[in-house]
């Protein structure tokens, strides 16, 4: 069964692209409709698949198919077959984020961010994981020995999210296994908002480390500001 994280995902992407195969004006081709761009993708496995319905429609590669062509391929889709593919295109996509780990209502948010800057992603969820342990929010033992520049810090933030940064998300995770707690989403709310604000502060530090960043700063910041609400 496909996860509950994944569900959401694909759910949202599905909504956002206007749950049709489409190509945008701006665009060299064809986005299916779970977001995945055939120019960036070429190889991704939905497009043979669309390429073997589309055969009956034209024989002209996808970056010139015609509107009108596009909506006859489109209803020629199956969208169980569609979405099935989709989902295994972004498990190998988002293969080392293991987006599995993560509570449901954080997914979109922390893809959001990965899908902009890995290492950033990694050093805010260190950052944020350190804060909430801070804050009470979960109890953790860490397996590493190092000894942190902060004592009070249960992951070094180095963008390396590995054994360590997994089990102290595991405990965050389950902080509340044993029991029901209805104010469990202010915990990953206020994650959320540590994560963001690490972000934030990261892309930050990039334009003050190279000026040439700077123009992407408004974008950037959108981007987050975005985050915050999904």
């Amino acid at each position: 069964d496909m996860e509950e994280q994944y569900k959401i995902l694909l759910n949202h992407l599905y909504k956002v692209e206007g749950e049709v195969l489409h190509r945008n004006s701006k665009e060299f081709d064809i986005t299916n409709a779970y977001g995945i761009y055939r120019h960036f993708h070429p190889k991704a496995e939905i497009f043979t698949y669309i390429d073997t319905i589309a055969s009956s429609v034209t024989r002209a590669p996808s970056n010139k198919w015609t509107k009108e062509q596009i909506v006859a391929i489109n209803k020629l889709i199956d969208k169980n077959k569609e979405l099935d593919l989709s989902y295994r295109f972004y498990r190998e996509y988002f293969k080392s984020l293991n987006i599995e780990q993560f509570p449901p209502s954080l997914v979109l948010s922390i893809v959001d961010c990965f899908t902009n800057t890995q290492v950033g992603t990694y050093k805010a969820i260190q950052e944020a994981l350190n804060d909430c342990h801070k804050y009470g929010l979960f109890k953790h033992t860490p397996i590493s020995k190092t000894i942190l520049p902060n004592k009070d810090d249960i992951l070094l933030v180095d963008g390396k999210f590995g054994n360590g940064g997994k089990a102290a998300m595991k405990d965050f995770v389950n902080r509340y296994k044993d029991s029901y707690e209805p104010s469990s989403w202010k915990d990953e709310l206020i994650f959320k908002n540590c994560m963001l604000l690490y972000m934030k502060t990261h892309y930050a530090e990039l334009v003050l480390g190279n000026s040439i960043h700077t123009p992407n700063l408004r974008g950037w910041n959108h981007r987050m500001e975005n985050a915050q609400h999904v």
